[in-house]
């Protein structure tokens, strides 16, 4: 990994499914810095991206879902004929076959040949259906090229999450997994249904299907009501004393800037009780310095080795989802901040489509469209992929639409 302050120094950056100056601001000031300094930038995304360092693009490929997936092999095919072969024997049978074309040549080639260059996977790869087949592809392009590989985490903590070993262990199933094999119980922690789901209807049908569906949450919206047994009311983030480890591994400690209201707790302190409770190992701590030296410094888990890729998926019928978390809809927070909600960039909660699409269609800029049981506004742009619909996810309207990389079938309304 190359540290965010040290990218400003690289002279190639490849963004993979990435879009920095929505997913991390921070990042992508620093990707301006290196461009202006001379560095080459390569987009390899789903959309073609507003971009604040346009100025340095090299080359950029734009591709629907499916498509997108050829792209990256590609790109792994020219390491492999430039001397690199994949260690990974999933990834040798994915190449196998696939033509790199001048853009991956040429892409690889650059990389090759930088002092400082950093490969930056987005959430248009890591929330694909076949993510693991593009870090796969990712990580092994920056290997090959004696590249840095980053990869932007999906949540503020979610490093910090994975660190301390939430992640599913042997045996355990993935959150795409308990939804598709119901379980009879659920917990839900500071998530809110359906946003907060790449696949928020499904995530309705098997919460509302349980049995016993427990939920630690800050907000009591309808819907989580609808499906939830019981509420247990925790603070948010600024109410309450935290650790959060950044992008770099570093952990930051917080501290409470606020009264919790009515009787909210911190998550910590209830997940004591209950563990206390159920006579549980190690929750014998009664204060969070405790909890944080039990923890002790939190170290990132390394890739998964030797890790069974996603199969290539058949191509899809019709218009394929694209979904982007909406820039003031990534948590329940932002959701209901009126301010951001009035903001420009919050304007989009419909569905966007290449011109050539819409006028297959018979849709127009500012019509309106159906997909499935939610009608939603229609815009028109040549950002937008052939065959792909881009839907922003986090809205109240589009929260329980199929995931990313779903086949729509999208018709006048």
């Amino acid at each position: 990994e190359m540290p965010v302050a040290e990218v400003e120094k690289a002279n190639v950056v490849v963004l993979v499914g990435c879009n920095p100056r929505h997913e991390m601001p921070l990042l992508g000031a620093r990707i301006r810095k290196a461009a202006r300094r001379g560095a080459k930038i390569y987009a390899i995304n789903p959309l073609d991206f507003e971009l604040d360092f346009d100025f340095a693009i090299a080359a950029k490929k734009i591709a629907a879902p499916g498509a997108f997936v050829d792209v990256l092999l590609g790109l792994a095919k020219a390491a492999n004929d430039a001397g690199h072969p994949p260690e990974s024997g999933d990834l040798a049978e994915a190449v196998r076959g696939v033509e790199a074309d001048p853009f991956s040549k040429g892409l690889i080639e650059a990389l090759a040949a930088a002092e400082a260059a950093v490969v930056v996977v987005g959430e248009g790869a890591t929330l694909h259906p076949q993510a693991s087949l593009l870090r796969a592809a990712a990580r092994f392009l920056a290997r090959a090229t004696r590249s840095a590989c980053n990869e932007l985490p999906s949540g503020a903590n979610a490093l910090g999450l994975a660190a301390v070993g939430v992640l599913p262990g042997a045996g355990g199933l993935g959150a795409r997994a308990m939804l598709e094999q119901p379980r009879r119980s659920y917990v839900l922690y500071g998530c809110e249904p359906p946003h907060d789901f790449a696949d928020g209807a499904a995530a309705l049908a098997a919460l509302g299907a349980a049995e016993h569906v427990v939920a630690f949450a800050a907000y009591a919206s309808d819907a989580l009501k609808r499906v939830a047994g019981v509420i247990l009311p925790i603070g948010l983030l600024p109410e309450i004393d935290a650790t959060l480890v950044n992008v770099d591994g570093a952990a930051q400690t917080v501290a409470a800037a606020a009264k919790l209201p009515g009787d909210a707790r911190p998550g910590w302190k209830v997940l004591r009780a209950l563990g206390a409770a159920l006579g549980a190992d190690g929750f014998d701590f009664v204060d969070i310095g405790e909890l944080r030296a039990q923890v002790g410094t939190p170290a990132l888990p390394a890739p998964v080795a030797d890790a069974k890729l996603a199969a290539r998926a058949p191509a899809a019928d019709g218009l394929v989802r694209i979904a982007t978390t909406a820039i003031y809809a990534g948590d329940a927070v932002l959701r209901r901040a009126p301010a951001l909600q009035a903001h420009p960039l919050a304007r989009l909660r419909g569905v966007v489509l290449h011109p050539e699409d819409a006028l297959a269609r018979g849709l127009g800029h500012g019509g309106r469209a159906r997909i499935g049981d939610a009608v939603l506004p229609v815009e028109v742009s040549a950002r937008v992929p052939r065959g792909a619909a881009w839907i922003e996810a986090g809205h109240a309207e589009t929260a329980a639409l199929p995931a990313y990389g779903a086949a729509l079938d999208v018709v006048k309304a």
